[in-house]
């Protein structure tokens, strides 16, 4: 595992709410310290917030949240309106094979270097 340079943990909160924060920790401790990670939760826990402290360094947190607006003109009923997205977000996706992930991943990662990505 000498040789990996990024680690990617989506679903964060399910891989530790089913019992994997050991073998988490033993991936994390065989990876070099220089390495890029994405550690990926729709939501906050203290222990995804512990395992970002202690495995991760100089960690950024990103944080999205939308306002939920009203649709209906009964004020006794809420109804939620379409998802919201940021300003200046864009949604793009890519169709590959499966053999073919990881690959395209990193070469995405790499023509866009200089971007703001979450994956």
């Amino acid at each position: 595992m000498c040789g990996k340079q990024i680690l990617i943990l989506d679903e964060a909160d399910r891989l530790l709410d089913m019992g994997f924060q050991k073998h988490i920790n033993f991936i994390l401790s065989m990876l070099p310290k220089l390495r890029r990670t994405g550690l990926f939760s729709a939501t906050q826990t203290k222990a995804i917030t512990n395992l970002s402290k202690a495995g991760l360094r100089n960690a950024i947190m990103v944080e999205v949240k939308t306002e939920a607006k009203s649709t209906s003109k009964d004020a006794g009923q809420q109804e939620l309106g379409p998802s919201i997205t940021p300003l200046g977000l864009r949604l793009e996706y890519m169709i590959c094979e499966a053999s073919n992930k990881s690959s395209q991943l990193v070469d995405f990662l790499v023509q866009n270097s200089g971007k703001k990505i979450m994956v």
